[in-house]
């Protein structure tokens, strides 16, 4: 509920036009782009509203969708992909490993995440690590989450530091420049 009212003070989550939140209810990957965006304040909000109407780079999100513009911020600003195979299903059910990666990543702890083993365990090892996890009692990367737990791992989120880049190096095993953190 702590979780939930302030995201709601926030105007990061509003609920539905019934007014409810409904928080034992799962949570599509569309509607949790949405809220990892609001989160991460109101410049990447106005970003997403104002990419509305475009189409994204996925098949099965055209810019009629009412979440294509929070999509759009969410892969220009590197912390949402697709399925691998051109999709994003936004009216999938979000889990575990996929919006514990949103938040990591949207803090900037990907190059971290990655060095600590990738997708899902580095993501993972790497948000518990640093309180993103607190409270949120979830077995198994691939569970479906509710509202309510995606409220309180973003409620997390927004008490831990996120990460600067100082530069960038080249990764010993892949040769790939990945950024280096501060």
């Amino acid at each position: 509920k702590q979780a939930i009212d302030e995201l709601y003070a926030l105007g990061i989550m509003n609920g539905y036009e019934d007014g409810t939140i409904k928080p034992e209810n799962n949570i599509t990957r569309a509607e949790v782009t949405k809220l990892v965006v609001a989160t991460m304040g109101p410049s990447y909000t106005e970003a997403a509203v104002g990419a509305s109407g475009v189409d994204t780079q996925f098949t099965d999100v055209t810019g009629a969708h009412w979440a294509a513009g929070y999509i759009a911020t969410g892969v220009a600003n590197s912390f949402i992909n697709g399925m691998g195979d051109g999709t994003f299903a936004p009216e999938e059910n979000v889990t575990y490993a996929q919006i514990v990666k949103m938040i990591t990543a949207a803090m900037g702890y990907t190059s971290i995440c990655e060095r600590n083993g990738g997708y899902p365990n580095g993501y993972l090892t790497t948000a518990a690590s640093i309180g993103v996890t607190k409270g949120v009692n979830i077995v198994g990367a691939d569970t479906v989450v509710t509202r309510g737990q995606v409220a309180m791992l973003l409620d997390n989120a927004l008490n831990i530091p996120i990460v600067g880049i100082t530069g960038y190096e080249e990764d010993a095993t892949t040769g790939k420049l990945i950024a280096k953190s501060a």
